[in-house]
């Protein structure tokens, strides 16, 4: 993946950062994230993560205002009273506009979840690139 020499980049669902911050291993990004449990949104901040403790649903973001996004939901379907689809679709389509034209999204998600999501995929973006994680790489 070919990034600019600066950039933004947000993870909705950070975590503790750790996965996050490893992504951006020696990139000079400003490090953006979300995430809804306090002690993991500490854990992100100690890692110099710029951070907002909250719902990533609840959070707004200007569309096109982001060079990366790393999406990894929760793997899981969404409960109320609406629609209760699996929360890879949810966060995909509640963030997807907040990318740049060319912006990198690197969508980390069960491969069943791979067709719910397609559509968003081909329609907003190009240059499609697919990786199954073998079980040696899910580990690492």
């Amino acid at each position: 993946m070919e990034l600019p020499s600066e950039f933004s980049a947000l993870d909705p669902c950070v975590g503790n950062g750790v996965a996050f911050t490893e992504l951006l291993k020696g990139a000079s990004a400003r490090r953006y994230g979300i995430e809804i449990d306090a002690n993991r949104a500490e854990q992100a901040a100690n890692l110099g993560i710029e951070m907002l403790h909250a719902d990533a649903m609840d959070v707004r973001c200007p569309a096109e205002s982001l060079s990366l996004l790393y999406l990894n939901p929760p793997y899981d379907r969404e409960t109320g009273q609406s629609n209760n689809q699996r929360l890879e679709l949810v966060f995909l389509e509640h963030t997807h506009r907040w990318l740049k034209p060319g912006g990198v999204l690197v969508f980390v998600i069960p491969r069943p979840q791979l067709k719910s999501c397609a559509r968003i995929l081909s329609e907003h973006f190009s240059d499609l690139t697919v990786h199954q994680l073998s079980d040696p790489a899910c580990v690492q």
